[in-house]
């Protein structure tokens, strides 16, 4: 909650920004990461009505209610979670370096009236300055606008940030880095896309990639293996666990480093120096974590869901064996599921291309939770698959 009563007379500035009204998600990212670009926590007020003076008066409000409609999306938002999901799965996916943590929404009433608005409170990123990804521009507060960084503030930034690095701040975990600099996008990009479940060409792969997404799967010892395993003990492991999608398949390029073994698996079907066939990459890391990425379930847009719930399921069971019997990692297994790129993507009943959802209006959904091992990997899910069929506005049962 913020102290709306504090905040009367205030002009926007770099720690106060007013939105008279809901705007496209893509400027209200802007704006909150110009916040994390800061060095001091930034209020974002939507439904706020500067006074004359160009100051903030709880009296002027033009009062948020839900529905919400918001400017580019063609769904209205039910609640406030709903679009807090929204605004921050997009700030996530555009936001180099982006850390969790740091934005937080909530309703304030304003006035005897009852009326409400929205406020986002952004707190200072540690690792700023951010890049949009986007537009490649490193976002501030410049008095009452929020604008591009010019060249030497980008310089001052980095140059703020390589002595607070200097100085000891935690680096970043270096296992991100994996095996190849980011697997995901070089899977986007492979063309893996293009080829149906039993590895026959679509007729047009220019509508097929449309759009493409993928699918993370991840599962990690809640204590790191002591001593951890050498890359080379994990290779005959990767092997086993073959592609997220595609497991029964053992052909494909290898990579490993001082964090862990991975293997990027071929299309079936396919020569390996085909680099169309490169759909899922397998990794399993010296402290135990198993991290599957996949871009060959969501390869026409959809989300097949007379498969994907087993798919998943099985995937989990793989991982979660393997870690216990191969690697003797006793639960509780921290998982994080999610799918990531997926805007515009639809729940496809019964395969590919049958009965359709309406289109997901976020590009991301992410869940974790923890497996105490007594539960079967189908409960264990639930709530990923579920938040999956909310994304695509299907009622849960």
């Amino acid at each position: 909650m913020v102290d709306l009563a504090a905040l009367k007379g205030a002009p926007e500035s770099a720690t106060l920004e007013l939105k008279g009204q809901p705007v496209e998600t893509r400027r209200l990212v802007q704006s909150i990461q110009a916040g994390m670009n800061g060095n001091e926590p930034l209020v974002i007020l939507i439904g706020a009505i500067e006074d004359t003076s160009g100051a903030f008066d709880p009296a002027l409000v033009n009062p948020i209610s839900f529905p919400l409609a918001v400017p580019g999306v063609g769904k209205p938002f039910p609640n406030l979670d709903k679009y807090e999901l929204q605004v921050t799965d997009m700030l996530a996916a555009h936001t180099d370096g982006y850390r969790g943590g740091l934005v937080t929404f909530s309703l304030e009433t304003v006035g005897g009236s009852g009326a409400q608005i929205i406020s986002i409170t952004v707190q200072p990123s540690p690792g700023r300055p951010h890049q949009n990804s986007q537009d490649h521009r490193h976002y501030c507060r410049d008095g009452r606008k929020t604008r591009p960084m010019k060249a030497a503030e980008l310089e001052a930034a980095f140059a703020a940030k390589s002595a607070i690095s200097a100085a000891g701040a935690p680096p970043a975990d270096p296992r991100l880095s994996r095996m190849w600099p980011n697997p995901g996008d070089e899977l986007r990009s492979s063309g893996a896309d293009q080829f149906d479940p039993k590895g026959v060409v679509v007729a047009d792969p220019a509508s097929a990639s449309e759009g493409a997404g993928l699918v993370r799967l991840r599962l990690l010892p809640e204590q790191p293996l002591d001593p951890p395993r050498s890359p080379t003990q994990l290779r005959q492991l990767c092997q086993d666990l073959g592609g997220l999608s595609f497991h029964g398949y053992r052909d494909g390029d290898s990579a490993r480093n001082e964090f862990g073994y991975g293997m990027w698996f071929y299309h079936p079907g396919l020569t390996k120096d085909d680099p169309r066939g490169a759909g899922t990459v397998t990794q399993v890391f010296t402290d135990g974590e198993i991290a599957g990425i996949d871009t060959r379930l969501l390869q026409r847009g959809t989300v097949p869901w007379g498969i994907f719930p087993q798919t998943m399921t099985d995937a989990y069971d793989r991982y979660r064996t393997r870690l216990s019997v191969a690697l003797g990692c006793a639960p509780p297994y921290r998982w994080i599921a999610s799918l990531e790129g997926v805007r515009g993507h639809r729940i496809a009943y019964g395969g590919f291309s049958f009965e359709q959802s309406e289109p997901f209006v976020t590009d991301n959904v992410t869940i974790e939770g923890l497996d105490d091992g007594t539960a079967g990997a189908k409960e264990v899910l639930k709530p990923f698959l579920d938040a999956v069929l909310d994304a695509g506005g299907i009622a849960v049962s």
